[in-house]
C-alpha cells in the first residue's frame, strides 16, 4: 500500500495496463509454443514405405485425417482450426470410400466452413475495437493487417477508410511533432547564443 501511495492514479492504472499486457503476452506465447508441438507431432510422422499397397496407403492417409480433424480443435486461432479441418477433410477425400471417410469428409467441410466464418466475424470485431482505441501508427498497422487477412471474404470499406484517416493525423501528428522538436531546439540554441553574446559583451565591458 505504501508503495502504491508513491504514484498517481494515471500512474497505476498505467502500471496494471503494462501488466495486463504483459500476462497476454506471455499467454501468447505459451499457446503459440503449444501449437507447435501439436504441428511438430502432426509432421512427425513415418514415410511411407517405398513399395505401398493402395490399402495402406489409404489406411496411412485416413489415420493422418483422424488425427488433424481430432487436433483441430485445439489450435490456438480459429484461422489455424479452420485450416486444420480443410486438410483433414482433403485426406478424407483422398480415401473416399475407405471406412468412414465420406461422413466424416463432409464433417470436416462443415466445420472448416463453420470456423471460417467464425474468424471472419471475429476478425471484423476485432478491427472495430482496434480502431475505437489505436493511439499509435502501431496500432494502424495492426489493424491493416487484420483487414488484409478477411479483405477477400468482408466488407470492410468503411473500417479502411476509417483506418485510413486515422494513420493521416497520426502521421500529421508525428510530423508536427517533429517539427515543433526542431524549432524548440533552434529557440534554445538561440537563447543560448544570446546569452553568451550577453556574457562576452558583459565582461568586456567589466573589463
Amino acid at each position: 500500500m505504501e508503495e502504491q501511495q508513491n504514484f498517481t492514479e494515471e500512474e497505476l492504472k498505467e502500471i496494471r495496463r503494462r501488466k495486463r499486457a504483459l500476462k497476454k503476452k506471455r499467454m501468447a506465447k505459451k499457446k503459440a509454443r503449444e501449437q507447435m508441438r501439436m504441428r511438430a507431432l502432426l509432421d512427425d510422422e513415418e514415410k511411407p514405405e517405398l513399395v505401398e499397397t493402395p490399402g495402406e496407403r489409404q489406411a496411412r492417409l485416413y489415420a493422418k485425417a483422424q488425427k488433424k480433424m481430432r487436433f483441430a480443435p485445439h489450435m490456438y486461432h480459429r484461422e489455424d482450426q479452420a485450416d486444420m479441418y480443410r486438410q483433414a477433410a482433403e485426406l478424407f477425400g483422398e480415401t473416399a470410400g475407405f471406412e468412414e471417410s465420406d461422413a466424416l469428409r463432409e464433417e470436416c467441410q462443415k466445420k472448416a466452413k463453420e470456423h471460417r466464418a467464425l474468424y471472419i466475424e471475429e476478425t471484423a470485431a476485432l478491427v472495430s475495437e482496434q480502431l475505437s482505441r489505436a493511439e499509435t501508427l502501431s496500432d494502424c498497422y495492426k489493424i491493416q493487417e487484420n483487414i488484409n487477412a478477411i479483405a477477400d471474404y468482408k466488407d470492410l470499406s468503411q473500417e479502411q477508410r476509417a483506418c485510413d484517416a486515422l494513420e493521416q493525423k497520426l502521421l500529421r501528428r508525428a510530423r508536427n511533432q517533429k517539427i515543433l522538436k526542431i524549432f524548440l531546439s533552434g529557440v534554445v540554441l538561440l537563447a543560448l547564443v544570446v546569452v553568451i553574446v550577453y556574457v562576452q559583451g558583459t565582461i568586456r565591458f567589466s573589463l
